[in-house]
């Protein structure tokens, strides 16, 4: 399957950095909070990022690495944290999510949503992507995988690792992952087991819970691929009468 090309960040050398940045403002683009007065003005568009420069700083080393340099990559860190530390009372996402690294309350989508849409506002101009990058750009070693562009829920592990709950930055399935191998194999150990059509479905709520943090039983009845697969019907007919109390399980045990 090809992947649609996407460019995320245009770099531009200009003799006059304030003047640029003056024209661009002017044409209504939002300076993000990670420009560094006279150097670089980074404006936020509906695609990505556009770099504006001294061209006399660019090299062809430069234009590589234009914008995540270390102090750039510091100062968007920085600039995360303090997003956090200025939200963590607000959002609902940051009030499970700072307060324990075991909430007693779950998060929802809703609560996901508003996270990632606050730290893209003013004045942060921050994705999941811009912040990962940085972490990837500073501490390479504790940094694996990549933030993927169709979901919400990386912001998750972002979080957690800029406040210390985990050591290593990783993309949120695959934590989810890891818990449903684990959950699987207390199933095992517990005397059940799942024929191929079950195992299916299960990887599917998996994969559902790993985007959503959340699943119930209506969910089955309106989105792919359940509904393909004949909806929340045909899950209980595989599942039985049980299947409300393992979607809970599940959201349990995998979306913490």
């Amino acid at each position: 399957m090809s992947l649609p090309a996407v460019i995320s960040l245009v770099t531009l050398g200009v003799r006059d950095v304030a003047a640029a940045t003056r024209f661009y403002e002017q044409l209504g683009f939002p300076r993000s909070s990670a420009s560094v007065e006279g150097e670089v003005s980074f404006f936020r568009n509906a695609g990505g990022f556009l770099a504006v420069w001294g061209i006399d700083e660019l090299t062809a080393d430069d234009v590589t690495l234009a914008g995540y340099d270390l102090k750039q990559a510091e100062k968007r860190t920085t600039c995360f944290r303090e997003f956090i530390e200025a939200n963590k009372s607000e959002l609902l996402a940051l009030q499970i999510l700072y307060s324990q690294p075991f909430p007693r309350r779950r998060l929802t989508y809703a609560a996901i949503r508003e996270l990632a849409q606050k730290l893209t506002d003013p004045p942060y101009h921050l994705t999941t992507a811009d912040v990962w990058q940085a972490y990837k750009r500073l501490q390479a070693a504790l940094v694996r995988g990549a933030p993927s562009d169709k979901v919400l829920t990386d912001v998750i592990s972002l979080v957690r690792f800029a406040t210390g709950q985990v050591e290593v930055l990783e993309p949120y399935a695959a934590g989810v992952e890891q818990r449903f191998n684990l959950w699987i194999g207390r199933q095992i150990k517990a005397g059940r087991s799942f024929d191929e059509e079950q195992t299916a479905w299960l990887r599917a709520i998996k994969d559902y819970l790993a985007a959503n943090v959340e699943i119930a039983p209506a969910d089955l009845m309106r989105d792919q691929p359940f509904t393909d697969w004949g909806g929340v019907v045909a899950a209980r007919r595989l599942f039985g009468a049980e299947l409300p109390a393992m979607l809970d399980e599940l959201t349990e045990a995998l979306a913490s």
